[in-house]
């Protein structure tokens, strides 16, 4: 955590989830878990705070899970912590989300992976899991939840 950090971490801009620059953010957002289930998580970027808290929304394949994070890429090193609702995977992952914001999220989601993949990485990689995203489903919840 940040030194003077206040609030829930990483579900608020006050206390964002430290991270070593854009390959620091999506390593640690790709390795996240739900708590309770096991399940892959999957992100984009939707906001970015005075230029340097990054806000990302959550979502699990079906839709039944949309969440928020924040993280702050201007550190050494990422944290090893996870907010409440997640565990971290151990092992390195294919990238589950992107750093910028998807059109029609999470409408194709694994395409935009890969694409920003090569960008950043060098290398076209997405998990295959992204393909299977309940699309409308999520779109749905999405909507009920901006209301």
């Amino acid at each position: 955590m940040l030194p003077g950090a206040s609030g829930n971490f990483g579900h608020c801009a006050a206390n964002p989830i430290p991270c070593n620059g854009p390959i620091g953010e999506l390593t640690y957002l790709s390795k996240l878990r739900m708590k309770t289930t096991g399940a892959k998580v999957f992100f984009h970027k939707i906001d970015s705070i005075n230029g340097t808290i990054d806000k990302f929304e959550i979502i699990n394949a079906t839709g039944k899970f949309i969440d928020y994070l924040y993280l702050d890429m201007y550190h050494p090193r990422k944290s090893l912590l996870c907010p409440i609702q997640y565990m971290m995977e151990g092992e390195a992952v294919f990238p589950r989300g992107i750093l910028t914001e998807c059109p029609d999220f999470p409408k194709n989601l694994y395409k935009h992976i890969k694409r920003e993949a090569e960008h950043i990485l060098k290398v076209s990689v997405a998990d295959p899991e992204a393909k299977a995203i309940d699309t409308a489903r999520v779109q749905a919840a999405l909507r009920e939840l901006r209301k």
